[in-house]
């Protein structure tokens, strides 16, 4: 292993190449950087042990300035501790990025514990660049990426049980720019991404594991989007210019959903637990449509359900009789061009009033309303 030691704050101006056999450079203490900086091995970021003078000493990294410079990575970087201040800088990274701790349970599986690196992107030329995976599990210790852009090529795996790395605001920008397909795993529902940009959108799929919440979702080049999803739950503020298809059961939710020039076509099941405005677009989905809370806006738009359009809570009583409760969805038809299909039944058993003034609802099997008033079927003009 190549040991590069600096006491303090201090810089690095001597050679801007370091040339680390295939092995691992380390770094100690608070490093700031003072022109551009090639590794072509793997860099670690953490607390590790030395011999001086025959004496076994433990040297921690503290932090990282990039300081308007490159830093380059050809192998992997071990970020278990400390903070990266990109400060217009950028790093580059060919292999996977690791802020997050192998480990193996009682059991014998493998799994990533918690790691307590940071990062820090407050500048508009902040730039990473993620080769390989993106793998975290930061609890509780918090990045900020509020500007700048993070390109991943590889899958983004989060197991943080909050969104300690993934709290992205303001104009903060994630791309997903593999070639192959890729897998995007968060495990906490605040974990957030502020706009996501799918590139290469044609050929290839975007998998879904647990969460994904993003502000914006654009396929830069304006095409379909294949999502396949393992029972995710997705929120997508605003889908721009992009057609989604979906393979698998889906749920958009937590947050509110907009189309711009975007439709959405779901091979499964979908659930609406948000306000969805499809603003002229058109929502379809091959199995049920279960709409447990928030508003539906259809906006001179189309939601076509090829199964039930649910719109209730199936429960049992004491007795072990099925009956269906309240569920907390309306629904929004005060435009012309407004249009519902439902292939199977229409069930429902709301809280609140629907508002249906204009448009046109189709249903191919039963009506079934087990409220007790008119908060369905108001229907009016």
């Amino acid at each position: 292993a190549l040991f590069v030691s600096y006491d303090n704050i201090a810089a690095i101006s001597t050679a801007s190449e370091i040339t680390s056999d295939g092995s691992v450079t380390k770094w100690e203490g608070e490093i700031v950087l003072s022109s551009d900086v090639v590794i072509s091995g793997d860099l670690l970021l953490d607390s590790f042990e030395v011999k001086e003078n025959g004496v076994t000493v433990t040297k921690y990294f503290e932090s990282l300035d990039l300081n308007g410079h490159t830093l380059t990575v050809y192998g992997n970087v071990t970020h278990h501790r400390g903070e990266i201040l990109f400060h217009n800088g950028k790093i580059k990274i060919g292999g996977n990025y690791l802020n997050a701790t192998p480990d193996i349970d009682s059991g014998q599986k493998a799994f990533y514990n918690t790691s307590s690196g940071t990062l820090k992107m407050v500048w508009d030329e902040d730039y990473m660049l993620v080769g390989g995976n993106f793998i975290t599990n930061a609890f509780p210790y918090q990045s900020t990426l509020s500007t700048g852009t993070i390109e991943i090529k590889g899958n983004v795996q989060d197991y943080s049980d909050g969104n300690c790395m993934w709290n992205a605001s303001d104009t903060n920008k994630v791309i997903l720019s593999g070639t192959g397909n890729q897998i995007v795993h968060m495990k906490s529902k605040y974990a957030h991404f502020n706009d996501l940009e799918i590139q290469n959108s044609d050929s290839r799929v975007i998998t879904i594991s647990e969460y994904c919440t993003v502000s914006n979702v654009t396929a830069s080049d304006k095409s379909n989007l294949k999502i396949t999803s393992k029972d995710g739950i997705a929120t997508f503020g605003t889908l721009k210019s992009t057609n989604l298809d979906i393979t698998g059961n889906f749920e958009l939710g937590n947050g509110g959903t907009v189309l711009e020039k975007s439709n959405i076509a779901v091979d499964g099941n979908l659930t609406a637990s948000s306000d969805i405005d499809l603003n002229g677009c058109k929502i379809q989905s091959t199995g049920i449509l279960d709409h447990n809370y928030g508003e539906i806006l259809f906006h001179n738009g189309r939601l076509e359900v090829d199964g039930d359009y649910l719109n209730a809570e199936p429960d049992v009583d004491s007795g072990q009789k099925a009956f269906y409760n309240t569920s907390n969805g309306t629904l929004k038809m005060v435009w012309d061009e407004d249009y519902m299909l439902v292939g199977g039944n229409f069930i429902t058993n709301p809280t609140w009033y629907s508002t249906l003034s204009a448009g046109i609802i189709e249903i191919k099997g039963n009506v079934q309303d087990y409220s007790n008033g008119y908060y369905a079927w108001n229907t009016s003009d």
